[in-house]
């Protein structure tokens, strides 16, 4: 993947977003196919609860779930795909030391599980949503 110019925080959030909401895969489900991505959204999080036996997830509780690789989505696991991603979206450049690659790999579930957890959060009605389903 090509390196892009350092996207803004804004701009960082939705592209994280988008990729967090590509992750979800409801074909193993017997679930009617949601309208919005909100919907999904419930549907994962209905779903992380029931697995985890947990009726309210917090960050922890995501990322352990994320990091067990569910069956209901996909998340990028391998450093080489985190890697790609992260010069995808600018936060890794030509002049990032491995040091500093070191510990964006190291803070990758906490950063995924916090993202989720906000869209998880959001209410039905939150731009965020408009913006992810441009």
């Amino acid at each position: 993947m090509k390196t892009q110019t350092k996207l803004n925080r804004s701009e960082l959030d939705l592209f994280w977003k988008k990729e967090i909401v590509s992750w979800i895969d409801l074909e193993a489900y017997e679930i009617a196919e949601p309208q919005t991505i909100k919907e999904k959204l419930t549907i994962l999080e209905n779903v992380f609860k029931e697995e985890t036996g947990l009726t309210i997830l917090h960050q922890e509780d995501i990322k352990g779930h994320l990091m067990g690789l569910p069956s209901i989505c996909s998340p990028i696991f391998e450093n080489y795909k985190i890697i790609e991603l992260l010069k995808e979206c600018g936060t890794i450049t030509e002049r990032t030391t491995e040091k500093q690659v070191d510990k964006l790999l190291e803070n990758y579930w906490d950063y995924v599980s916090a993202k989720l957890l906000q869209l998880f959060r959001a209410p039905s009605t939150s731009i965020i949503f408009k913006r992810l389903e441009a």
